[in-house]
């Protein structure tokens, strides 16, 4: 990827442009046809599943628990999922548009969308990848202090930045995770920000993630977005009120927002749960009252090991005198409509009433 400045510096000339194994990819920024197919854009879900999917990262920690996998959360573009076109329009990447639009303007950072998927936040599916070759296909900039025109393939956002708002990625500038956050108000419905919320202040596994704090703390979420004014505030503060610590994919959190908003008892979040002195977990969701857990089991990826540690941790809460639901994807179509309906009737088997 480079720009026309960068071409006229190399001596190329205007009409070198026009041959065909270069491509035109916008306005003042072109690519080589030849770039290999497997090249990637910054793409994924974060779960970014969409609500009752596991995100195609997520795995298994050796509690069987389904978490991002951290590999993930490094930074650098994911993986993509588009098939490039004979053209090579498609194998474009995303963060190297980015890279270039930032050497010929240094204080230029990705933000928005293309920042979400630089810090590969659970974005709902369908906002996962960027293709060049796609009619909408636009990166999202901003210059501090600059106000300049969208054009083509480059939508410039006017923001006020503060240092602290801008960070890096991959070696690429972008708005931070929390910045970010606050910006995707404007775009994003309600229950993708919690989902994005609940990413942001999970409580990560040292072991599976290499990391022991959340990208931010639940204290400066609330203290950011009740300090926010820009578009989409209103939407951001009603999304607050939904987050919580403990979340570990968006399926979970959708399915918690799901069984809330059917008026069951919230339930403790991948809480440690004994019985006797003995340790049975800690489950996605439970209900310690009931002595009733949910685990969410997105089937495609666990081992055959896996599979054998939970049938083991299913006997033992059984002998404990706890159900264990096991809900997966198909539970969760149409509002999870079926998972609420057996979580229901399974706590009102246990004497929960109303």
């Amino acid at each position: 990827m480079f720009t026309t400045a960068e071409a006229r510096a190399a001596g190329v000339s205007g009409g070198r442009l026009q041959a065909g194994d270069v491509i035109r990819i916008g306005r003042g920024l072109y690519a080589r046809s030849e770039m290999p197919a497997d090249a990637t854009d910054a793409s994924v879900d974060q779960s970014g599943s969409a609500p009752g999917q596991a995100g195609i990262h997520d795995r298994r920690d050796t509690s069987g628990h389904l978490v991002h996998d951290p590999t993930t959360d490094r930074e650098g573009p994911p993986p993509s999922s588009a098939d490039p076109s004979d053209d090579g329009v498609h194998a474009v990447r995303e963060a190297d548009v980015i890279r270039a639009l930032q050497r010929a303007d240094p204080d230029a950072v990705a933000c928005g969308l293309s920042a979400a998927r630089l810090w590969r936040l659970p974005l709902p599916r369908g906002l996962t990848s960027w293709d060049a070759g796609a009619p909408v296909a636009q990166v999202e900039m901003s210059r501090p202090g600059i106000h300049r025109l969208s054009r083509g393939l480059v939508a410039w956002r006017s923001f006020d930045l503060a240092p602290a708002d801008v960070s890096r990625v991959s070696g690429v500038g972008a708005t931070s995770r929390l910045r970010t956050f606050l910006d995707l108000a404007d775009v994003l419905a309600q229950d993708d920000l919690v989902v994005i919320g609940d990413h942001l202040v999970r409580i990560p596994r040292p072991s599976v993630e290499g990391r022991s704090r959340p990208f931010v703390e639940l204290s400066l979420l609330t203290e950011a977005v009740g300090s926010f004014s820009g578009r989409g505030a209103r939407r951001l503060r009603a999304a607050l009120a939904d987050v919580r610590v403990g979340a570990d994919s968006p399926p979970e959190t959708a399915l918690r927002l799901a069984l809330q908003r059917a008026g069951l008892p919230d339930p403790l979040l991948n809480a440690t749960i004994r019985q006797d002195g003995q340790w049975l977990g800690d489950p996605d969701m439970a209900w310690r009252d009931w002595k009733v857990c949910v685990e969410y089991d997105g089937r495609h990826h666990r081992t055959q090991a896996q599979q054998a540690k939970d049938v083991r941790r299913g006997e033992r809460r059984r002998l404990a005198g706890w159900t264990e639901l096991i809900v997966t994807a198909e539970d969760m179509a149409h509002d999870a409509s079926q998972a609420v309906d057996r979580v229901r009737a399974e706590l009102r088997r246990q004497g929960m009433t109303g």
